[in-house]
């Protein structure tokens, strides 16, 4: 692989995107909307809370592959530019946390 002497401001802006998206789904894993419910809770219930901790846990493997990927691949002592080759892939990770997100609020939104 090539190695380039520049990095991109895009790229950091993906990355810092992704995390933050991230704990933001993983800061509302063990709120509920409408209080504690009490001991009636059916097994529907507890698949579908099951359901909405896995979906807002699942937002953490983009921001591990957007952090890991922006530190090994750029090299922040070089020059900035716009953006670069490896945009694509940082956006494409950002993609794929909104998904993430998306199903998250979906999940969660049946719960609460």
């Amino acid at each position: 692989m090539l190695e380039s002497e520049t990095w991109a401001l895009i790229d950091l802006l993906c990355m810092t995107a992704t995390v933050v998206l991230s704990l933001v789904l993983l800061a509302g894993l063990g709120c509920r909307k409408h209080g504690m419910k009490d001991s009636r809770e059916t097994a529907h219930d507890i698949r579908v809370m099951k359901q909405c901790m896995a979906a807002r846990l699942l937002s953490i493997l983009p921001a591990a592959g957007a952090v890991t990927a922006f530190l090994l691949l750029e090299d922040l002592n070089n020059k900035m530019v716009l953006i670069d080759s490896r945009t694509i892939m940082m956006a494409a990770i950002l993609m794929a946390q909104i998904a993430a997100a998306l199903l998250a609020k979906r999940r969660c939104t049946e719960y609460n």
